[in-house]
This record gives structure tokens, C-alpha cells and sequence, in this order.
């Protein structure tokens, strides 16, 4: 598998113009690969869509071309997070590599925060947590954000919609993989709400998490969320920590080296899809082998009967010739296998026949001998002589 340098290129300028899907989920089916290509086909354009190509299998057919990332004039976030998903998996390091590329100029006014602080040992279980404030969110660095109403309800409605829960980590090492990320607790998804003064949650410690919390070995929330400008964009998780509002973490490193769940969801669909188009393909095989053996078999009996069907009506010709005295006796085996060979020759030679040997004696019928007879007997050569034929091509008929 290579990349696809022109697809890249292309992809780089629908970032440029701004023609991108940021949060529409990705599927490219049978009918927008149609739709891509045209009619008559344009295969040149439908190329541009494809981060990958696959050398052994010809242009001009759509197994040569992988890892769609767009469609309808528009690059796909959430394409190129699946297309990053699939080529580690597969080990194609190129389209791994562009991939990412293509996110980070996506992401090159998105950042991911952490802030703080919020003193968390007064947790009661079954309480709602403060997760994040309403308002001007600032942190110790100098560096704020602001989180309106509406974009702190679109939030919540996200992670409703998603119903994937938050994690709640110590210091943020879910994001340091491969190192310990273990979990110290969840902010369950469907218990999110805006209140007054900001967003809330369950909160569901793990032992881990009691242990830390309520020996105050931990004090402090930090939540982690992705920002454009000052504008709070998505929350991604909250972290346990003792050093709130820590510097931000370049989003791409981090956000790629976790397998998050929406990714592990969408890898799983893609394995279960690419489980089932094995499964439709084999039977296809299956039915086409199935199909290839009873055509061969079709085609050998066929055969079987020409064969056949022309020996029968060779025989009854030269059987008919000799009872109508327009071959001899002794011709019948010299004219079956000339038959067999060219029924039109032999046609020809009865049809010629001025003679009838039902009426020739045996010393006309045995007329001197050529000594280059090209192994025909004196019947043959007569009638050879009769109708102007060459011995040796009637020779050469009657023995292939």
C-alpha cells in the first residue's frame, strides 16, 4: 500500500479552503463511491478522494484505491481519524503518517486544555460534581476561556448522545500511554446537566479513587477539554491531580496515543463490516467456483455429443454413398475418417462422383496402380482421377 501523494495534496487544500466536516460521523457507501467516480467514469478525480493506493491492482478499478477520507466536495474529520485507525492497524506507516498530518493542520486552532482548580474533597456519594464553571474559566498561567450557556448544553448533549462516560484519571495519565491510566473514577454520561453555575455530574469512584481521595493524597480536579480561541469546545476527560492548570498538552500527541472509546467503537464496526464483506465475498467465490465446474462440465458434455452427433451422420453418409454407388465398398474407412475431418470435402467428393460403382466391374473398379499412392487403395485413387483431386491431399484429410 502507498500513499497517495495527489490525494494528500488535495486534501491539504480542502483544509486550506475550509471545505471540511468537523463533526458528522464518516460512511462511504456503495452509492457515494458512484457518485465520486461519474459516468463516464472519471477516474483521475475520484483518485483525489483516496489517501492510499494499492500498486498491484489496475487504475482504472476501485479495489485500487483505499482509505476514502471525503465526500460531496468535503475532507472528513471523523475520516481521517478512522483512516489513522486502520492504517496502524494494517502497518502502513505512510498513510499513518499523513493521516495525522492532515489532523494537526485540522487542529492547528484547536487546542486541548487542562484547568483548574477544583477542590474535590468534599465529595458526597451521589451528589452532583462541578465538572466545569459557567463563565470565564481561568487558569493560574494567565490563560482563560469562556463557557457560554449554550455551548456548555450543546456539551452535554454531546456526551448524552455519545453515552460514553468520562473518565476520571489520575493526573491525566490516560494521555501518557503507554503508561498506567488507570481509571479513578467515572463522571457517568447520562447524568450530565447544565446548572446555575455550570456543568455536573455522578461522579462513581473506583477503590483507587477512594483510596486517593480519601486519604487526600489527591485534591484537586482538572479538567480536559478542547478549545478554539477562548471558546470551550468538547470536554474530553477530567483529571485527579495535585497540580492543577498544568501546561497544555499538544493535542495531536496525546489525543492519537489514546485509544479513546468513540475510536474503539468505530475499529470494532470497521472489523465487524470487514468480518462480513469476507464472509458475503467467500460465499460469492464459493457460488462462482460452483458455477465455473457445472459450465466446464456443461461444456465437456457438449463436446461429448458433437462428437458424436458427427460420427453418426458421417456414417449414415458414407453408408447412404456406398448404397447409392457413389463410393465403394473398400472406400468406407478412407471416407469416415475424411468425414471426421472435413465433412465438407467429403461431400464434395460423393456429390462429384460421375461413376456408379454399384455397376463397375473389378477390373474397371481396379485400374493400374500409381506407384506414389500415398497408401490409398486403387477404389480411392480412381475416384481421385475422376474428379481431378490430388492423392495426397485426400491422403492427408483422411489420416488427420
Amino acid at each position: 500500500m502507498r500513499l497517495n501523494r495527489k490525494a494528500y495534496s488535495h486534501a491539504r487544500s480542502l483544509i486550506e479552503a475550509g471545505k471540511v466536516d468537523q463533526s458528522s460521523k464518516w460512511s462511504f457507501t456503495t452509492e457515494d463511491e458512484n457518485k465520486l467516480l461519474g459516468d463516464p467514469p472519471d477516474w483521475e478525480r475520484y483518485g483525489k478522494w483516496f489517501l492510499g493506493v494499492d500498486p498491484e491492482a489496475d487504475a482504472e478499478t476501485k479495489a485500487h484505491y483505499k482509505y476514502p477520507f471525503g465526500k460531496g466536495g468535503k475532507l472528513y474529520r471523523s475520516a481521517l481519524r478512522a483512516i489513522r485507525s486502520r492504517s496502524a492497524q494494517h502497518g502502513h506507516e505512510d498513510i499513518f503518517e499523513a493521516s495525522g498530518k492532515l489532523l494537526e493542520m485540522l487542529d492547528a486552532e484547536k487546542e486541548k486544555n487542562r484547568c483548574g482548580s477544583l477542590e474535590f474533597n468534599a465529595y458526597e456519594p451521589g451528589r452532583p460534581v462541578m465538572v466545569l464553571p459557567l463563565g470565564e474559566v481561568r487558569g493560574r498561567d494567565g490563560r482563560y476561556w469562556i463557557l457560554e450557556r449554550d455551548d456548555a448544553e450543546r456539551i452535554v448533549e454531546q456526551i448524552k448522545a455519545n453515552g460514553v462516560d468520562i473518565v476520571l484519571d489520575f493526573d491525566h495519565r490516560t494521555y501518557d500511554y503507554p503508561s498506567d491510566g488507570r481509571a479513578a473514577g467515572w463522571f457517568l454520561a447520562d447524568s450530565f446537566e447544565v446548572q446555575e453555575d455550570g456543568i455536573y455530574a455522578l461522579l462513581e469512584l473506583t477503590e483507587a479513587g477512594k483510596q486517593a481521595v480519601e486519604s487526600r493524597e489527591y485534591r484537586y480536579l482538572s479538567p480536559a477539554f478542547w478549545s478554539q480561541g477562548t471558546r470551550i469546545l468538547e470536554l474530553e476527560s477530567v483529571g485527579l491531580t495535585n497540580i492543577p492548570n498544568i501546561p497544555a498538552i499538544p493535542a495531536l500527541n496525546k489525543k492519537e496515543g489514546t485509544m479513546n472509546d468513540d475510536l474503539k467503537r468505530e475499529i470494532n464496526a470497521l472489523k465487524e463490516r470487514n468480518e462480513t464483506l469476507e464472509r458475503e465475498l467467500n460465499a460469492v467465490k464459493t457460488e462462482r467456483d460452483q458455477a465455473l465446474l457445472e459450465i466446464n462440465k456443461l461444456k465437456g458434455e457438449l463436446e461429448e455429443f458433437k462428437k458424436k452427433e458427427l460420427e453418426r451422420e458421417i456414417n449414415e453418409l458414407v453408408e447412404k454413398a456406398i448404397a447409392d454407388g457413389k463410393l465403394a465398398p473398400a472406400q468406407k474407412e478412407t471416407a469416415i475418417k475424411l468425414g471426421l475431418n472435413s465433412k465438407e470435402l467429403l461431400e464434395e467428393l460423393i456429390n462429384s462422383s460421375p461413376y456408379d460403382f454399384r455397376k463397375l466391374s473389378v477390373p474397371q473398379a481396379r485400374d493400374s496402380q500409381d506407384d506414389n499412392n500415398h497408401g490409398l487403395d486403387d477404389a480411392t485413387l480412381q475416384v481421385c482421377r475422376m474428379l481431378g483431386l490430388k492423392p495426397e491431399d485426400v491422403a492427408k484429410h483422411a489420416a488427420s
